[in-house]
């Protein structure tokens, strides 16, 4: 899709007119309309970065950048409450393993270091032959 027709698109998805974007970006109407008809390709920083608040389209996509689908990764609020629970209770992460189904073999492949340590900090590595006694 191009980047006229999803400034368009999620305007009208928002149930916003073009006054009403233009207002809140802080542009004229006309500014917008160039925008969603492809006259102005180029935005000002200010308007880019206002534009993407106020429609919720990233900056990215906003610039034309093509990105992989695969790196991309939105979470939404719940899952980002689930994942640092799970974060902050490394003595429950077995059981909730063995709940989804997630073998031992694969947390061993993928594990680099163990979890006593603080962000960014380096720490020792994990013994195999130990987690694989801590997630029987």
């Amino acid at each position: 899709m191009e980047v006229k027709d999803m400034i368009s698109a999620k305007r009208k998805a928002l149930g916003y007119s073009m006054e009403e974007v233009a207002k809140r970006v802080g542009v004229s109407k006309q500014t917008v309309q160039k925008w969603e008809s492809g006259k102005i390709e180029n935005m000002r920083r200010s308007s880019l970065a206002e534009l993407s608040k106020v429609l919720d389209i990233p900056i990215s996509d906003l610039m034309g950048w093509k990105h992989e689908p695969s790196s991309v990764v939105q979470l939404s609020q719940r899952e980002r409450m689930v994942v640092e629970a799970y974060k902050n209770n490394p003595d429950m992460q077995p059981a909730v393993d063995r709940i989804l189904g997630i073998q031992p073999k694969q947390i061993l492949e993928g594990l680099k270091v163990a979890r006593n340590g603080k962000p960014g900090e380096m720490v020792r590595i994990i013994d195999p032959q130990k987690m694989r006694e801590l997630l029987k």
